[in-house]
């Protein structure tokens, strides 16, 4: 399995999911780790190799967040070598490939709900077919599995838009491959999204869920929700703080 991800610092110049760019680093820390822990767990379910796809740069958080794991995960690491998106992540499935594996399935690092459940799936389901594809509810996809690798199953996609998911079942199905498809999940790309995701865990007690819980202790909450970490003082600015009569 590929995690295809970036070094913090690029994660957070491109994507702002904290109130400022060194807590968008941190909460991208923390997501990182959490899935290492679940493809840790995922590896108990069934045997599998871990290639991480990110900048050179970024190696020693990704050895830093898998110390930190009770038992930690081994993996092989392959540097990102072009500019854009496209080209790096054909390139990291690429690479995966010429190692000699069978079947490749790449995830990234912002799917909080994935589970260790829904990895071992998918590669159960790569079994019977020729692709698994994991659903974003944003129009793109948050996993990918494949039992080979071509160039042209990613044409014409525009990685930035909500048509991904549409464009690459597209250019499968020319191919004329089974293909199977894993449930929907949402991804993290905004402060928004953070936000909603962490409302919507309110009765759950995951170490994510707290950790980013406590992240979102210095960002500004939506008014109508009222976070347990939040001290009076954050209370009484929301009250105090509103935006003035128009």
């Amino acid at each position: 399995m590929v995690l295809f991800t970036s070094h913090p610092a690029k994660e957070a110049a491109r994507k702002q999911v904290g109130a400022t760019v060194e807590e968008t680093q941190r909460i991208y820390r923390a997501l990182l780790t959490d899935i290492f822990s679940k493809v840790n767990e995922a590896q108990k379910f069934g045997d599998f190799d871990l290639i991480i796809a990110s900048d050179r740069g970024d190696l020693p958080n990704l050895r830093k967040a898998s110390t930190a794991l009770s038992s930690p995960i081994r993996f092989q690491f392959f540097a990102h070598q072009h500019h854009s998106f496209d080209e790096k992540f054909k390139q990291a499935l690429q690479n995966a490939f010429s190692n000699g594996y069978e079947q490749v399935m790449i995830i990234g690092n912002d799917i909080p709900d994935l589970t260790p459940e829904l990895l071992h799936s998918a590669f159960q389901q790569l079994n019977t077919n020729d692709v698994v594809v994991g659903p974003a509810t944003d129009g793109g996809f948050y996993l990918l599995g494949l039992t080979e690798f071509r160039h042209d199953f990613f044409n014409d996609i525009h990685w930035c838009g909500n048509g991904v998911f549409r464009q690459l079942l597209s250019n499968l199905h020319l191919h004329n491959l089974s293909i199977a498809l894993l449930t929907y999940l949402g991804d993290i790309d905004s402060h928004a999204e953070l936000k909603a995701w962490v409302c919507q865990q309110i009765t759950q007690s995951t170490l994510l869920y707290l950790l980013l819980s406590a992240l979102l202790r210095r960002c500004p909450i939506c008014f109508y929700y009222t976070h347990p970490f939040l001290t009076r003082r954050h209370i009484n600015r929301r009250i105090w703080q509103k935006p003035p009569p128009r």
